[in-house]
């Protein structure tokens, strides 16, 4: 499991959650920590290896930064039909404005993974 290493007046070292399953989404998500004055909380996410994410789409921006596998993220109008669709591998960072509709399908034989800073504003 990976460690939390947090930099202040007194050091100090934890464990980073397990990931639990987002069961409306298909997902395993974690939000590792949060600094709430900076506006920011760190996730981390998989979606299993054949899943596909439905569209959802999260109130502020979000940057993703893939740590392994590969997938296609498929971008939808409001009405929820797909409007465009991009293949996403390991060391591709997406950047994502507020309320942006968005899916996944993992066609492959291995789990996506991602780490993601989703910036919650002051």
């Amino acid at each position: 499991m990976a460690r939390i290493i947090r930099i202040d007046g007194k050091s100090a070292v934890s464990q980073a959650p397990e990931q639990e399953d987002v069961v409306d989404l298909g997902i395993r998500y974690a939000e590792i920590a949060a600094l709430p004055a900076e506006g920011a909380s760190f996730n981390r996410g998989s979606v299993p290896a054949g899943a596909t994410v439905p569209a959802h789409a999260g109130p502020n921006a979000y940057a993703l930064f893939v740590v392994s596998g590969s997938a296609d993220l498929t971008l939808h109008a409001e009405d929820g039909s797909e409007t465009e669709r991009l293949s996403c591998a390991e060391g591709d960072l997406l950047l994502f404005p507020p309320n942006c509709q968005h899916g996944w399908i993992n066609e492959s034989t291995e789990n996506f993974e991602w780490f993601g800073v989703d910036f919650v504003g002051k």
